[in-house]
């Protein structure tokens, strides 16, 4: 059965709120006309064809990773150590943040006995700590943990990854983009608005400013060929979705983001 966790229902959600965006924003009465993606037998086609009384606008739509090969990585991390956080809900006298190296899980190892140990861990020897910051290496854990504990607040785990420095963003953008930008060229030509809809929902290691300095890198004053605007959509909280313009040049790139969400400018 399908979930709004699977990636092309997720990706139609997105699109849906970004199009009631721009109708309750900037284009009254805009609707989605057309999915060319969603025609049988078709490729290298947009995501959707929307439409109102004065204009049409293109719109392809990609998704980012903050560090290189990230959703990649997500997944071993959420199997070997997402279910932690359930499993010692009640039985844990702190609130604890467990943060492990990104990209840290290791292949060929069972991800249920290395949850096992440090469930173990937390239960047994964790509370004994004192609060603050403190790093350990567990016996059977194939990699460090640093952890903060906190006896003030309500108690709980809550499970971080520690961010790797990276500069590649710029670079893997001005690849990705060009490519997703490709499909928005013949729209273009029609006369069509056409728009790139970048989104990220990394709440952690993502933000509209970063996007936004990193697009500029790639392509300094014009966006890419065959786009008119580039817009971000921050997906990491459920509802609502927050989208804004950073097509490069603009001087409201950086603006205070609540106020460019209440004014946004098109």
């Amino acid at each position: 059965m399908g979930s709004p966790a699977t990636p092309k229902l997720h990706q139609d959600a997105v699109i849906d709120s970004f199009i009631e965006y721009l109708a309750a924003k900037l284009y009254s009465g805009l609707h989605i006309i057309d999915r060319p993606d969603k025609k049988l037998g078709s490729t290298r086609e947009i995501d959707a064809l929307a439409e109102n009384s004065q204009l049409r606008i293109a719109i392809e739509h990609t998704s980012v990773d903050s560090l290189p090969n990230q959703r990649k990585e997500d997944k071993p991390f959420m199997e070997a150590l997402g279910k932690l956080e359930e499993e010692v809900r009640g039985k844990i006298n702190s609130r604890v943040c467990l943060v492990t190296p990104f990209g840290a899980i290791p292949t060929g190892m069972s991800w249920e006995d290395i949850r096992a140990v440090i469930r173990t861990w937390l239960l047994e020897i964790m509370p004994s700590l004192p609060d603050g910051w403190s790093k350990h290496n567990i016996k059977g854990v194939p990699f460090t943990i640093d952890l903060r504990r906190d006896s003030t607040r309500p108690h709980g785990l809550y499970l971080a990854r520690g961010a790797p420095e990276d500069n590649t963003l710029s670079a893997r953008l001005l690849e990705q983009l060009n490519d997703k930008a490709d499909k928005l060229k013949r729209y273009k030509r029609t006369r069509c608005l056409t728009i790139l809809l970048v989104e990220s929902s990394d709440i952690a290691l993502m933000n509209r400013g970063k996007m936004a300095l990193a697009i500029e890198a790639a392509y300094s004053s014009v966006p890419p060929v065959g786009v008119d605007k580039i817009w971000y959509a921050d997906t990491s909280t459920p509802h609502p979705f927050y989208f804004w313009n950073i097509t490069p040049g603009r001087d409201a790139v950086m603006m205070n983001a609540i106020e460019e969400y209440e004014n946004p400018i098109g």
